[in-house]
């Protein structure tokens, strides 16, 4: 049996400080060189919610999600929030909608820092700006007002994550392209979409000027019958940074809007390697259950 080391009195001071560290200054480490990060998801409340749901989770980056997709939100059912607003802040505009509410007063040039937190709605360890309420409203939100948020949003949140509707024409969907860090296309890796995304990408390329490497693909609901990882790689300009494994316990859940869908081990696994192609370091300690 072999004994263990004796170790110098300096050397055994350092041993017990290592053993002393708080949680917290693990925590402060774990995020010591993270930028703060805009990320775009297209026309995928799932994976925005789930991506949401896993970062807040595992760390300690203060998220906020917003549900952008002004025609067909889902952000709010996806995740079961039946409080989709802040019934204490006063507001002349009738809306359940956190989303229309920041809106209104970020056109009003009265939503300040403080106006704006109090505005998201929190949900687990994270915020949510719930979608749309009123589909008339659509095409009466103010010039730049989106854009204006999307900034306050960046002040006061680490990642903020928006989920856009499925049109590249459309007001919301290119404000956040223009201001994203990244958009992502979590799409089933089959060639139509495969197809689809490059066409958006080649055209976003030519009329914007927004570079191509801004663009990244994730295989949604991936199983065996999707395309080979490494062929999508090779058409896509290796744009393709990961898999979110199927799972039909996400299936089942569709048809419960009061119901937040439980992420197994395997797909803990996945959202975890995503992380980490963001510079998101995880909380130390964390066992995948």
């Amino acid at each position: 049996m072999k004994r263990k080391p004796v170790l110098l009195k300096k050397q055994r001071k350092q041993e017990i400080k290592k053993e002393n560290i708080s949680k917290e200054e693990v925590d402060k480490k774990v995020i010591q060189f993270f930028k703060k990060q805009i990320i775009g998801v297209y026309d995928n409340g799932e994976f925005a919610s789930e991506f949401s749901l896993f970062i807040s989770h595992y760390t300690t980056l203060k998220v906020l999600l917003i549900d952008a997709n002004a025609l067909t939100p889902v952000i709010a059912e996806t995740l079961g929030i039946k409080n989709t607003y802040n019934t204490n802040i006063v507001s002349e505009y009738k809306t359940k909608s956190s989303f229309n509410m920041a809106m209104d007063f970020i056109a009003k040039e009265k939503a300040n820092r403080e106006i704006f937190k109090s505005i998201c709605v929190k949900h687990k360890d994270f915020y949510v700006l719930t979608g749309n309420d009123d589909i008339k409203q659509y095409e009466y939100y103010t010039k730049d007002a989106f854009k204006d948020l999307i900034k306050v949003a960046n002040e006061c949140f680490d990642i903020v994550i928006i989920n856009t509707n499925s049109c590249i024409y459309d007001a919301f969907f290119v404000d956040t392209m223009s201001l994203c860090d990244t958009m992502i296309y979590a799409v089933e890796l089959t060639a139509d979409k495969i197809k689809m995304v490059n066409s958006y990408v080649q055209f976003i390329y030519d009329n914007m000027g927004i570079e191509k490497d801004r663009h990244k693909i994730i295989g949604f609901n991936y199983n065996s019958l999707h395309m080979d990882k490494l062929d999508v790689k090779t058409v896509t300009d290796e744009n393709l940074i990961g898999i979110v494994s199927y799972d039909p316990e996400r299936i089942r859940k569709r048809n419960k809007f009061d119901k937040q869908y439980k992420m197994n081990k395997k797909v803990k696994n996945d959202y975890r390697k995503i992380s980490k192609y963001f510079n998101i370091g995880l909380k130390k300690g964390h066992i995948w259950r």
